[in-house]
Formats: structure tokens, sequence, C-alpha cells
């Protein structure tokens, strides 16, 4: 048996095998280098949205397209059941980010609102369940510079 360590080289078999699995570790590399771009979360999706596009990072809507959004409160209408149901979105989704290790920027509350987002508040609940070690918040008491002021 010495020496059957070596057979598999000769094998197209078993070179097209690691070539496979080489090719499945390059892939799972990648995806991973993806998730170094950042996820933006914050109030109002059109402040989070010009942060993301300013910068190259992505938004919910990346992950959750509109038209989910809009067919649940097309199906469900604007009731409880509705926002209920969106929330339950909003929650899968910031759940997923956070178990697929994404970093996670925070532009904060809208300055301009005098409620705060049940939506955002729900992110902020998930990440603090966890401690979140990829979290960060990039807002001052002004909003962010650049989309706030």
């Amino acid at each position: 048996m010495v020496g059957t360590e070596w057979a598999s080289y000769a094998s197209p078999v078993a070179g097209s095998g690691r070539r496979a699995v080489a090719q499945e570790i390059a892939e799972e590399a990648s995806e991973r280098l993806a998730r170094k771009t950042p996820v933006v979360i914050g109030e109002n999706m059109e402040r989070v949205r010009k942060y993301a596009t300013l910068r190259g990072y992505k938004t919910i809507n990346d992950f959750v397209p509109q038209a989910e959004w809009r067919g649940l409160q097309l199906y469900l209408g604007g009731g409880k059941a509705g926002v209920d149901a969106m929330k339950a979105l909003n929650r899968d989704w910031i759940r997923r980010m956070i178990r697929e290790g994404w970093k996670i920027v925070d532009i904060g509350p809208d300055p301009t609102r005098t409620t705060r987002s049940e939506f955002y508040l729900l992110e902020l609940e998930e990440l603090a369940k966890v401690k979140y070690p990829y979290y960060k918040r990039v807002f001052g008491k002004r909003g962010v510079k650049g989309i706030d002021y």
C-alpha cells in the first residue's frame, strides 16, 4: 500500500474532483468577499439608498425586491396584518444579514421625523440581541454629513 496516496494524481477523475473542490472553494471565497460590501440600515429608505449609492453599499432592496414589499401591501392592505407581514420580512432580512456575517452600517434616525420607524427599531433590536460585532454607527446628533446636512 505504500505510495497509494500518489495514485490520484494520475487519475483524470481525481484531478477533475480536485478542480471541482477548488472551484467550490473559490466561489465561497468570492461570496465572502462580496459580503465585505456593507449593508446600510437607517430611517427613511430615501436616505438609506442615497448613502448606499454614494458608497457602493447595499440596502435591504438588494435582497428583498420592491415588488415583494408592494405585493404584501396590495395583498394584505395597509392595515395591521400588512404592517406585521412587512415587519416579519424585515426581521427575516436583518437576521439573515447577521447570520451571514455582513458588515452593517447604520446611518441612524431621520432627523426630520418626530416618531421613530418601527422597521428601523426592529433592526436595532435584532442587532442588540446578539451584540453584533460587524455593526458601525456613522451618524451624529445632526444625522449624516452629506445626507442630512
